[in-house]
């Protein structure tokens, strides 16, 4: 990053990780989100969509700290609880891929259900001790579906789990073959939910909570791995949790639920079909729109706040890219600075030459292909330039996310039809480089 009186030679890589503060979303969702939360029925499952870098989780972690705002302080540290605002008992918040990179084998539906029970702080401990019991016994059924690979394991289908929890066609079967049967029961199910209920009820008297006040389960990462397992992750929670005082928050992308139906039921269940399982599963979907994104101020956060060179940035991202994604945006702020450093232009480049090098380096990540067309107009007369590169732009038309035709309009000054020279010249000469 950089700021205003600092040389940008020292300038450090921006750090792609989730933001603690909100520089990103407009006050709007993240406020408007957190409210809903706290004010919905219960039960109610939302799905924050967005593709990969949207920032859905700088948003889920914008609104658990929302969720946080008017809470009195805690005597106790060590009592979560009472971190949060009097509409919330707790927050249980769980990162899928985090676990699952370090350990692709590892019990997910355990690792779940138990940090959702570890945040009952104030229930009655015998109670907590038969939902914890209870969990441990359904996580060793349902191990047989996310455990270890081996020739023997079941088919890892959401059917083949609601299987394993309201029982299968085949109990009789089993019982009549004298095999064990592990089938856990809808009466299970409602057991599991009544002693659960009864725990947050407790949890929330023994936290000073509102009778209202919900618990609100947050799942992440969901998005980072299979598109089967994701799928049977959120039938598992939705089937134990789905309960009064409860609402869950899944950091997903409908096209992965989407992906993992399919796997599940076959390519050739139609798009129908596969909506309404994700309704099923999903009753408030929340895709994040380009406009959620404050990207003017999200630019000078990452520049720490430099107006004159974040503004030129933000000119350029917004004219070439129809939806640019924050993870994007660093990306290419990172790849500026690199090459700014390998060609030794730390003091002669100024903003505009360097948001002459983003706009190369744009077209580079975003389209190989259509960046070594505009680089071989780069290569000629600089006389002819203008003219060649018409011609490229109009075989490009609009392809990649990329708005071709708006080039041009990165050198002219504002409205007018007038070019920028030195503008001009510095697009030319970053793009010879980059070629």
């Amino acid at each position: 990053m950089t700021s205003k009186n600092k040389d940008l030679s020292t300038v450090q890589p921006l750090v792609d990780i989730a933001a603690e503060e909100n520089k990103l979303f407009r006050d709007g969702y993240v406020k408007g989100i957190a409210e809903f939360i706290k004010e919905c029925a219960t039960p109610t499952t939302i799905a924050i969509q967005g593709d990969w870098g949207t920032g859905k989780t700088s948003l889920i972690n914008q609104i658990e700290k929302e969720l946080r705002a008017g809470a009195k302080s805690a005597k106790n540290d060590n009592e979560d609880a009472k971190k949060y605002c009097k509409e919330i008992i707790n927050v249980a918040s769980f990162d899928v891929w985090k676990h699952y990179a370090a350990n692709p084998h590892v019990d997910l539906p355990a690792g779940l259900l138990e940090e959702i029970a570890s945040k009952l702080s104030g229930a009655n401990l015998l109670k907590l001790g038969k939902v914890a019991e209870f969990v441990s016994s359904v996580s060793e059924v349902l191990g047989v579906v996310f455990g270890e690979e081996d020739d023997k394991k079941d088919d890892s289908s959401f059917g083949s789990i609601l299987g394993m929890i309201f029982g299968s066609a085949d109990k009789s079967e089993s019982s009549k073959s004298g095999e064990k049967d592990e089938t856990a029961s809808s009466e299970d199910v409602s057991s599991f939910q009544t002693m659960f209920v009864e725990a947050l009820d407790q949890c929330a008297k023994a936290n000073g909570k509102s009778k209202d006040s919900r618990f609100v389960v947050i799942i992440d990462g969901l998005d980072y791995i299979s598109p089967e397992i994701t799928f049977d992750l959120m039938g598992l929670i939705k089937t134990y949790i789905d309960c009064p005082r409860c609402v869950i928050v899944f950091a997903v992308d409908k096209e992965t639920v989407f992906s993992g139906v399919r796997k599940k039921l076959g390519d050739r269940i139609d798009e129908g079909q596969q909506k309404r399982h994700f309704d099923r599963l999903v009753q408030v979907p929340l895709r994040i729109p380009t406009s959620a994104c404050d990207l003017d101020e999200y630019v000078k956060y990452l520049l720490e706040d430099n107006k004159e060179l974040s503004g030129q940035l933000v000119g350029v991202i917004g004219t070439l890219l129809s939806e640019p994604t924050p993870r994007r945006i660093k990306r290419y702020i990172n790849m500026m600075y690199l090459y700014r450093s390998i060609f030794g232009e730390s003091e002669s480049a100024g903003d505009a030459s360097l948001a002459m090098l983003l706009a190369a380096v744009i077209l580079e990540m975003e389209s190989a292909k259509g960046f070594d067309v505009v680089a071989r107009c780069a290569q000629g007369d600089e006389a002819q330039f203008d003219e060649s590169l018409k011609a490229a732009l109009d075989s490009l038309g609009t392809s990649d996310g990329i708005n071709w035709a708006m080039l041009p309009t990165l050198w002219q000054g504002g409205e007018s039809a007038d070019v920028d020279g030195a503008k001009r010249s510095a697009f030319i000469s970053w793009a010879r480089k980059l070629k």
